[in-house]
């Protein structure tokens, strides 16, 4: 029997799928989470690694009982492995955190290492014979695995429970069966082993002969690679507030100019899907900034803005107003219920910031909010860092300025007042101040997550 190249190349691809989805959603949580917290990086790559490794073992099962099943095979289901342990992907985190792309690499390699663990001991369980089948520009190690040919799964071949060999960015895997009359079609471990003999066994000059055969052929991927990520973060970051009415141009370009540092594509594309809406009453209004419903415009002082404060980056104010001037656009324009006020899944999205905050003060081990309070001042934040969380910690606490900021207690019992200024609290640090948005997200977690459901579900 030979399973066809159809067959084997529609396994592979499914296979390879789940393991770059992984990784992708993987990179993607860093770019907009970063990596400093490593309990949350840790949790989060092990949730990946569960899901998507229990795909991989279920792919790997369905493979197996077809070819056991064509072949007449006598054997039980196949039966997945588990996927990684938290403690393998927390070990695999902490190795690779500092290296985003290694870390999207490792979460990779251990959802596939569920589907090859699947293949290996179940042949172990039915005395199988299993192969390593390359699969695209294998690479030299790849093809010295293939070159061994068929061979009867052993302990041998599973280290500690697992399959060896497996690496990200890979789509060679392991096939199975149960005679010698069983291949795959184009696998071909003779002409591997010439191969390899041909380098003498080294696998550093089968690498140097690879690289000079295709070396025309690997240099324009880089420059396609490099052409597309240029692509991307043009297409990423559009011109933005060059239709924004009542601002100068001067400062339209500040802002455009600090929007495009921001990592996070969501609040870029939700301002430059808005801007043509966005309007600015007055650009010198020397006593204070805000949003007003009535005149659909904010009003407020560019030269300030453009400074920043003592608990502002600069253009920071700027971004909060428009924020409102946003959500109200979402909301349809309403004088009451903007986007932030409105139902989602049942919750309000005050509600989630006080679940949110609750489940903070837990984990931190507060006992009161004067407890946690305490804690919060002895991290010595600067105003530029706090001043987001300190307003929104007066609506939790029910304390004004508890770290020297806010709106006072009073103006969070209005309805709706704190779900407005989170909203617009999430925008203005996403766009230009970084260091806020960390803060945000490490208490309201949640909370931050609805808001940001809520403007991809208009861009």
């Amino acid at each position: 029997m030979q399973i066809t190249e159809q067959t084997w190349v529609e396994y592979v691809t499914r296979l390879a799928r789940l393991n770059e989805t992984a990784g992708q959603k993987m990179a993607e949580y860093i770019d907009r989470y970063g990596t400093e917290d490593t309990e949350r990086l840790i949790a989060y790559a092990a949730a990946l690694v569960q899901r998507y490794g229990e795909g991989s073992a279920e792919l790997a099962c369905q493979m197996y009982d077809a070819v056991a099943e064509a072949s007449g095979a006598n054997v039980p289901p196949a039966q997945p492995a588990p996927p990684a342990a938290y403690g393998e992907t927390a070990k695999m985190v902490n190795g690779t955190r500092q290296s985003p792309p290694l870390l999207r690499d490792g979460v990779s390699r251990l959802v596939k290492q569920a589907g090859a663990d699947t293949t290996l001991q179940n042949a172990l369980r039915d005395g199988a014979e299993f192969a390593w089948v390359p699969h695209g520009d294998s690479c030299p190690f790849c093809i010295t695995l293939a070159s061994r040919g068929w061979q009867r799964a052993s302990e041998k071949a599973i280290k500690n429970g697992h399959a060896e060999h497996i690496h990200a960015n890979c789509d060679c895997t392991y096939a199975i069966r149960f005679d010698s009359d069983t291949t795959v079609a184009g696998y071909d471990p003779d002409r591997y082993l010439a191969q390899y003999n041909a380098a003498g066994g080294d696998l550093n000059a089968m690498r140097r002969a690879q690289y000079t055969q295709n070396k025309d052929k690997i240099n324009a991927q880089k420059r396609a690679a490099y052409a597309a990520r240029k692509l991307r973060a043009s297409a990423s970051t559009p011109a933005t507030f060059t239709n924004t009415s009542g601002i100068s141009g001067n400062f339209a370009n500040g802002m455009s100019n600090a929007l495009k540092k921001s990592s996070h594509s969501e609040v870029r594309n939700v301002y430059a899907k808005y801007q043509g809406q966005l309007k600015c009453a007055n650009n010198k209004n020397r006593k204070g900034a805000y949003f007003s419903s009535a005149d659909g415009a904010i009003h407020f002082d560019e030269q300030t803005a453009a400074a920043g404060s003592s608990y502002q980056t600069p253009y920071q104010v700027a971004f909060h107003e428009f924020g409102h001037n946003i959500d109200w656009l979402i909301g349809g324009k309403n004088s009451i219920a903007y986007a932030s006020n409105q139902m989602y899944n049942g919750t309000r999205l005050g509600a989630v910031i006080k679940s949110d905050y609750q489940a903070f003060k837990k984990s931190m081990g507060a006992k009161s909010n004067v407890q946690l309070l305490a804690m919060l001042k002895a991290e010595n934040m600067p105003l530029t860092e706090c001043g987001n969380i300190s307003d929104i910690l007066e609506y939790c606490m029910n304390k004004s300025y508890p770290l020297g900021v806010g709106h006072g207690t009073t103006y969070h019992k209005r309805n709706g007042a704190t779900e407005r200024e989170f909203f617009a609290e999430v925008l203005d640090s996403a766009a230009s101040n970084e260091a806020s948005f960390k803060q945000m997200q490490r208490i309201f977690p949640n909370a931050v997550n609805l808001v940001f459901d809520i403007i991809k579900g208009v861009i």
